[in-house]
């Protein structure tokens, strides 16, 4: 007898698909003066924070955790910055927590295709770049170390050491021999920071902004991750999330 195979729960966007979409994208008014104006400054509100002396860290870990999706697909507008230079793009990413994979196509405000990843928790596959990405370094590699770190492990072990301070609980947990810090606060004690630190020096942050409930789960409006070593900063803004 011939063995059916179950279709997965979660299938990542097919190619096609993912530029329909964002070439639809672009034709939203102002979306590149939007593109251009917060590559200079925070187009993010910051979350008001409020007293946590009576608030129990491990009710807002499991609160947390319960209101995030373990899968999605997010259509979202980026500024990367380093020193004096930027440029936008807009892309669609896939996430799939569960299993740690991911998609992300980009393109430009223009409709040129920049590049398009797969990947999980063991490597990325380069499926297109333009020369001008390849030329310095592991691109492929640097964006897929990003992704992970935006959107994977966003929730800290159960037996994470916890403090409480400057109106924000902060748990440690030690990771590939440095220190995860996540920081929650704010109206519903939500993650609003998430930074790794090594030999005491901090490595990179991750900043998330404004939550939106779609389906009963929480989605991050505006991240902005910054990698200290690297000088370099992306803003993103989400367009859309499925």
């Amino acid at each position: 007898m011939r063995s059916v195979q179950r279709q997965p729960e979660y299938e990542m966007p097919k190619c096609e698909v993912i530029f329909e979409r964002v070439l639809r994208l672009i034709l939203i008014a102002g979306l590149i003066l939007l593109l251009s104006g917060c590559a200079n400054k925070i187009p993010f509100k910051k979350a008001v924070l409020v007293p946590v002396e009576a608030v129990d860290p491990e009710s807002v870990r499991d609160s947390f955790e319960a209101s995030l999706p373990q899968s999605f697909q997010l259509i979202s507008s980026t500024v990367f910055k380093y020193k004096m230079h930027s440029f936008a793009a807009i892309g669609v990413t896939g996430i799939d927590t569960r299993k740690k994979e991911f998609t992300l196509a980009c393109i430009n405000p223009m409709g040129v295709k920049l590049f398009e990843l797969a990947g999980d928790e063991q490597g990325v596959d380069c499926r297109f770049a333009m020369k001008e990405f390849t030329q310095k370094g592991d691109f492929a590699k640097m964006v897929a170390n990003d992704i992970r770190s935006i959107y994977f492990d966003r929730i800290p072990d159960k037996n994470a050491e916890v403090v409480k301070k400057n109106k924000k609980i902060i748990f440690f947990q030690p990771v590939n021999g440095g220190t995860m810090e996540y920081l929650f606060g704010g109206t519903g004690n939500l993650l609003i920071e998430k930074r790794f630190i090594k030999k005491g020096r901090k490595i990179w942050s991750v900043f998330y902004f404004e939550y939106i409930s779609k389906k009963g789960k929480l989605h991050p409006a505006g991240i902005i991750l910054k990698n200290y070593i690297y000088r370099y900063k992306l803003v993103i803004r989400a367009k859309g999330n499925q």
